[in-house]
């Protein structure tokens, strides 16, 4: 074990985003990514924690969280003051491996190697139709529920494969509060539950494999340690509700979902890919994820989907996998959420944000990561401003570089035209109060924001990007650009406040273009015959 002294740390502190410091770390191989980090880190004397934790949460949560990825220490204080500034002392222990232990992982080849032997010689085929006399269960697993596209399409569908005929169990890996529980109260309204998996000791998982005749315990020795309390977690819960069919969201619940899925024996796991692979995104993404989703697809049991061509093929690219062997699904709209968006509503909206009737309003809704580019829609807007001087813009989200777009809008003397809003439960409210909707992303999969602004009758100007081309009919219900396009999406803006008829007949064509392609039944339907669910 070598220690290092807290000034020596101190000196080398530097900010990395949200709650998250960084550090230099001496023992780059034996980290997190490679599963095989031991590291402590401790305030004042006083041990921080949890370690190993996801990056994001470092950033957004902290509260004493960090982990060891490569050559650099992320870390978070007790308390989420500036450790630069806050007087405390921190000081690193590095302790070598132990052999044996559970939750060590050597390297990820070994591990690769011992679990690709094992499932290449345990093929299971997909489940077939399933008994009328008997519960199908499906388990739908995703990091938390907050403000996100994925989120709330979990929860769309988990509402109408129950109405289907389905029992149903939502699950996360994260603690259902604050922004991660965006979602939870509607979840609740349709009386389903929503809840964090949880663990509670080794030798209740233990046994429970043991008596399982599909499962395998003794593949709880390869579980890498940065996420194997968060697959115990969910093993223990699947050998409580014995699912038919696994579902999982989003890549990081991929790779937690798709092991312990296969360690608990369920028949089918579903892996959803909701936008291109994730190596696109520097603050989510994992070098391991790409050795685990190698791994885990060559299981039979394992299917990997995405919903947009596009975002197939991307991830078919990485992976080096045919394309057919990723079927696409297609996000779905519950038209009957949308009865409170009415004219009226949209009214009262205008006055709270004092925008009267006849002043363009333009709205982003979207996540602020820098994969949305918001810096870029306040660059539109500016020069859509030039010609509609009493023009206004909100933009509903919340995320990483919310601050930097603030700093943005006030050098640009913007703050009293560009309102940033937060996260809101009145989406669709603010939408329906648009005249355009702006969506300047670089990366996206299916942009629920651009189905539902067609759907409420509102153009959308948006870019050529992901799946945003097979949902948005390029100059019938929408014009689409080049990411990056300034001057031609903020032309395309200027054209349609400018001839409101054309406008509105774009929203005509919009609403019934979505009306008939997009609805969360066509999806549940199609999301039954994957399962191989027989309704008859």
């Amino acid at each position: 074990m070598s220690i290092f002294k807290s000034d020596r740390i101190i000196k080398k502190i530097t900010h990395d985003a949200g709650h998250s410091y960084k550090v230099p770390a001496s023992t780059p191989y034996f980290c997190d990514i490679r599963g095989s980090s031991r590291i402590k880190l401790f305030e004042n004397g006083v041990p921080l924690g949890p370690a190993h934790s996801v990056h994001g949460d470092i950033r957004n949560q902290g509260a004493g969280r960090y982990a060891h990825i490569y050559d650099q220490i992320y870390f978070s204080s007790s308390d989420n003051s500036d450790p630069r500034t806050n007087s405390r002392r921190y000081h690193i222990s590095y302790i070598k491996p132990l052999a044996g232990d559970l939750f060590s992982w050597p390297t990820i080849e070994r591990t690769l190697m011992s679990l690709e032997l094992r499932w290449n010689n345990r093929l299971h085929p997909a489940p077939g139709p399933v008994s009328p006399d008997r519960e199908f269960t499906s388990v739908q697993y995703i990091g938390q529920l907050g403000p996100g596209g994925a989120e709330r399409q979990l929860c769309n569908l988990a509402v109408k494969l129950r109405d289907m005929g389905l029992k149903v169990i939502p699950l996360t890996t994260n603690a259902l509060s604050g922004d991660y529980g965006h979602y939870c109260h509607y979840l609740r309204e349709q009386n389903l539950p929503d809840r964090m998996a949880v663990f509670h000791d080794i030798g209740t998982v233990v046994q429970r494999l043991a008596a399982h005749p599909g499962a395998n315990g003794r593949w709880l020795k390869y579980l890498p340690p940065f996420i194997a309390l968060k697959i115990l977690a969910l093993i223990n819960e699947l050998m409580t509700s014995k699912p038919d069919v696994l579902h999982c969201w989003l890549d990081y619940p991929n790779i937690i979902g798709g092991l312990a899925g296969l360690i608990a024996g369920v028949p089918q796991i579903i892996l959803s890919g909701r936008n291109v692979n994730p190596s696109h995104f520097d603050w989510m993404y994992y070098p391991w994820f790409l050795d685990w989703y190698r791994v885990l697809v060559k299981s039979r049991r394992i299917l990997l989907i995405n919903n947009s061509r596009n975002g197939a093929e991307d991830y078919a690219r990485w992976l080096k996998l045919p394309v057919d062997r990723i079927p696409v699904i297609y996000n779905g709209l519950e038209f009957s959420q949308f009865q409170l968006a009415t004219h009226a509503a949209a009214m009262d909206f205008r006055k709270e944000i004092n925008c009267p009737a006849g002043t363009p309003l333009i709205g982003g809704i979207f996540r602020l990561s820098t994969e949305k580019r918001p810096l870029d829609f306040i660059m539109v807007f500016q020069r859509v401003k030039r010609t509609f001087r009493q023009a206004k813009a909100v933009v509903a989200g919340i995320g990483p570089v919310e601050e930097e777009m603030r700093r943005s809008i006030e050098e640009a003397q913007l703050t009293n035209h560009i309102l940033l809003l937060g996260r809101r439960t009145d989406v669709f409210t603010i939408m329906k109060a648009c005249d355009v909707i702006l969506l300047t992303s670089e990366h996206e999969g299916t942009p629920n924001v651009l189905l539902e602004a067609q759907y409420l009758g509102v153009p959308v100007v948006a870019t050529r990007v992901g799946g945003t081309p097979e949902i948005v009919m390029d100059q019938l219900t929408g014009f689409l650009h080049p990411s990056g396009d300034i001057v031609g999406m903020a032309e395309s803006i200027t054209a349609i406040l400018e001839n409101p008829a054309s406008g509105k007949r774009m929203g005509e064509r919009g609403h019934q273009h979505i009306t008939e392609n997009f609805s969360v039944d066509k999806m549940a339907n199609e999301y039954l015959k994957l399962y191989g669910f027989n309704k008859s």
